[in-house]
């Protein structure tokens, strides 16, 4: 049996700039774009940032499902997140990597097409950032998020859709051990800034 849930709020966070115009992108913000991009960044072939995706499900509707249904002891809840048409063609080997956030975020109302860029919601810097209120920083740039709660999925040479298993991390918000925040997904460890494409 299988029962799917959508996010209630989504982005990706950019550590980059323009390498043409210099502008900054830490600061902006693209949580109403349709696509979630997690990628590595490179100009004049070489590596120059990272990006991350951030997704947020209502814990409460998963954990009453399973609650209300005779599920086996040993369920799993699985993240899903398809590649958009025209980028696959991955050769390499990569892991990504998704971990709890341990702060709260406001998924925010820009988009990756902005001009100028929208800072209203996070980024790589801030977490909240409203029109006519101090910003609020993460904890660490990039997003806080509670490392010793890591999962992995492993690529090779195969389709880029991700489809893991986040259980640990999902029974950790029904118990109350975590706070959900939801997930921050990752280039797994030094693959995120390395020089090679993934």
């Amino acid at each position: 049996m299988h029962r799917y849930f959508f996010t209630t709020k989504d982005t990706f966070i950019n550590s980059g700039s323009d390498q043409i115009t210099g502008e900054d992108f830490k600061d902006k913000n693209v949580g109403q774009d349709e696509v979630l991009e997690l990628k590595k960044v490179f100009f004049d072939r070489a590596f120059h940032h990272p990006t991350r995706i951030l997704v947020q499900f209502n814990v409460t509707d998963i954990e009453n499902y399973i609650s209300a249904s005779v599920l086996p002891n040993d369920y799993k809840v699985n993240l899903r997140l398809y590649e958009t048409e025209g980028t696959s063609g991955l050769t390499e080997e990569y892991k990504v990597a998704a971990y709890p956030l341990s702060q709260e975020w406001d998924e925010g109302v820009g988009k990756e097409s902005d001009v100028p860029k929208t800072t209203d919601g996070c980024s790589w810097l801030y977490r909240k950032n409203r029109e006519g209120a101090s910003e609020i920083e993460w904890a660490t740039p990039g997003g806080a998020y509670i490392a010793g709660d890591e999962v992995t999925q492993s690529f090779s040479s195969e389709s880029p859709d991700i489809n893991m298993d986040i259980t640990t991390v999902a029974k950790k918000w029904f118990d109350g051990t975590n706070t959900n925040y939801c997930l921050i997904l990752r280039l797994s460890g030094s693959r995120e800034t390395s020089s090679g494409s993934f």
